[in-house]
């Protein structure tokens, strides 16, 4: 009789220390699958005009709105700093002619010190790149929060679709 007492015994507290593993398993999945809270803010909503603005470009040219209306416009800002950017960057050289085959212009925009880096080479494959080296610029003009960060903008000017990703930004035909 005292074997089967401590075996219902033993049973008990094997019971109980599954039950409080499952207890914080459940707990663990719950914090993983809540809802990230408010939307991450991206910069210019859509549906927003994009002010006028006039940069120059890594190569001495001039950008404006004007001269970019009536057709979409990828912005995409990355900075040299930035490991995610890194990765991205050549993502976006990579679509940049399937993008242009869909009537899609591409402007890189590289923020951080003036020094030409390896991601400024690959930007340069993409785009008009716009390098920005202090606050203002396109930057504050889109309101950037952080990169890298996406802004397709129609053909009338207004924001499309912004993003973290090229995938969040791009429509789903695009390339």
């Amino acid at each position: 009789m005292a074997v089967l007492t401590v075996a219902v015994i033993v049973l008990a507290a094997a019971t109980l220390l599954n039950l409080a593993v499952l207890a914080a398993v459940v707990r663990r999945l719950a914090r993983l699958t809540a809802p990230a809270g408010p939307a991450v803010d991206h910069g210019l909503p859509a549906g927003t005009p994009v002010p006028d603005y006039t940069v120059e470009a890594a190569d001495g040219t001039r950008l404006t709105r004007d001269a970019l209306l009536g057709r979409t416009t990828l912005f995409a800002f990355y900075s040299s700093s930035c490991p995610d950017c890194r990765t991205q960057a050549p993502e976006l050289a990579a679509r940049s002619a399937a993008l242009a085959a869909e009537k899609v212009s591409v402007v890189p925009v590289l923020l951080g010190p003036g020094a030409p880096d390896g991601l400024s080479s690959v930007l340069e494959g993409a785009g008009q790149l716009i390098a920005e080296s202090g606050p203002g610029g396109l930057t504050e003009l889109f309101r950037v929060q952080g990169t890298p960060s996406y802004f397709l903008v129609g053909p009338q000017g207004s924001v499309l679709r912004n993003g973290s990703s090229l995938g969040e930004c791009l429509p789903a035909h695009a390339v």
